[in-house]
């Protein structure tokens, strides 16, 4: 079959719409093309770099009609780095975007039409909201690059300063080049698995206190008193410096093992009037303004009572189930990862809070376990990865009966295929909360509320 374009061909496409990667979506002759960089309602010129039998990818040469809602990013590496997608776009279209990204998975994807779609939950200042990133470290002619990947690559983009991480970023990459240019350290290589740094990390909380991971191939860290000195004097209110190891192939950041080189192995953030204990492998909400509008609807979907019973599966450091203990007569997380069980653990005691019992295991296993021995929840608080449930924890979920299931996700596709299995185990999409957790990228979190049908 002959296709309508060839590869390098240069044509001039009108764009209609975005993909949910952010890419604008044109025709040519009926034919799909997708062009990173344009918008809808734009003319533009573009080659055409790929052909498959269904679409083809067009490289963007020229805007000949830019659209009213096209704004100048204010990053210096936004074309080259693949942390953004969206800074061309004003706020108001990126929330558009958004929340259509959330109802065209639900229809098209989950099969789910009749339902409330509540306004998308925005930022006041969509920047510098960032409290914690990881930047790939690399090696170019002998200098330390640090930075984020290149789109769809492994090239690291250099950068000095991030517009959508908190300044104290800034500094700790500042700091840790220095380090590594002064002192001739060896940034990993990860085609030859050599050399010593691979990743740096950093996570700030709301009063000012920061922490620096450098992650390393290796337990031997070369003048580690040099790297706390040169951080101290960088980053303001510095409080806690670690490696962790990992000398594993892998694309994961993190090792199993923390050492703490200076200050504390914790950090604390408050939420909510609550105080959480994070350490470096504990997963937390990165964009604390968002988290707060994020978990009031969750508690608004759960409406625990006194007399109510909650689960809360894949909880974390415990956020949402210290949070749902308030109101709730018993709270149950289930978390496989140990460290932050712990840390769950440790966050109600600090909180004073008796009616939560963490516990470490699979959630399909644990639900299983927890029904077995009596336990009847009357809400389920579902806040698994990206990667969505499994069907056997969606299945142990909905055997409960449980009258109410609140969905937390970061991935609309994955929700609206989970919320697609529950409608079939017997229970109602009623409501969805997009929140803008993440300006500025085509990533959104959502709240989706789902009933039990008599």
């Amino acid at each position: 079959m002959e296709l309508p374009l060839k590869k390098n061909q240069e044509i001039i496409l009108t764009v209609d719409d975005l993909s949910s990667e952010g890419q604008g979506i044109g025709r040519y002759e009926g034919y799909a093309v997708f062009v990173d960089g344009v918008l809808p309602l734009e003319q533009a010129i573009v080659r055409i770099i790929k052909t498959t039998p269904s679409y083809a990818v067009g490289q963007l040469k020229e805007i000949l009609q830019p659209s009213s809602q096209r704004v100048i990013p204010p990053c210096p590496v936004y074309a080259k780095c693949g942390g953004c997608q969206l800074q061309h776009l004003s706020y108001t279209l990126q929330l558009t975007f958004k929340k259509k990204a959330v109802v065209d998975a639900l229809e098209r994807i989950g099969g789910i039409k009749n339902i409330s779609v509540e306004e998308i939950a925005s930022m006041n200042e969509p920047w510098r909201y960032r409290a914690k990133s990881a930047f790939p470290v690399g090696n170019d002619k002998g200098r330390a690059v640090i930075g984020f990947f290149s789109p769809r690559s492994h090239r690291i983009v250099d950068i000095s300063s991030c517009m959508i991480q908190d300044a104290s970023g800034d500094s700790v990459i500042a700091a840790v080049r220095e380090w590594i240019n002064k002192y001739k350290i060896l940034p990993y290589d990860e085609v030859r698995r050599l050399g010593l740094v691979r990743h740096v990390m950093f996570r700030s909380v709301t009063d000012g206190g920061v922490m620096v991971v450098i992650v390393t191939n290796g337990k031997e860290l070369p003048h580690p008193d040099r790297l706390i000195a040169i951080l101290k004097n960088h980053v303001r209110g510095i409080c806690s410096v670690i490696q962790n190891i990992n000398t594993a192939e892998t694309n994961v950041i993190l090792g199993p093992k923390n050492i703490t080189l200076w200050g504390r192995e914790t950090i604390e953030e408050t939420l909510n009037g609550l105080k959480f204990s994070i350490s470096p492998n504990s997963f937390f909400q990165v964009n604390i303004e968002q988290t707060k509008k994020l978990y009031e609807k969750v508690l608004e979907y759960a409406a625990p009572e006194r007399n109510r019973i909650v689960i809360d599966a894949f909880c974390g450091t415990g956020t949402i189930t210290l949070l749902l203990a308030h109101s709730a007569k018993k709270v149950y997380g289930i978390e496989f990862v140990r460290e932050a069980v712990n840390d769950a653990r440790d966050n109600a005691k600090r909180n004073g809070i008796q009616n939560a019992e963490f516990i470490c295991g699979r959630v399909d296993e644990e639900i299983k376990r927890l029904s077995q021995n009596g336990v009847q929840p009357d809400t389920i608080i579902l806040d698994p990865p990206r990667k969505g449930c499994s069907g056997a924890e969606l299945e142990a979920a909905a055997a409960t009966g449980a009258k109410t299931i609140v969905y937390v996700s970061c991935n609309p596709a994955t929700m609206a295929r989970d919320a697609a299995i529950l409608v079939g185990k017997g229970y109602a999409a009623k409501a969805v909360t997009p929140v803008d957790m993440f300006p500025q990228t085509i990533h959104v979190e959502c709240c989706l509320l789902l009933t039990r049908q008599e």
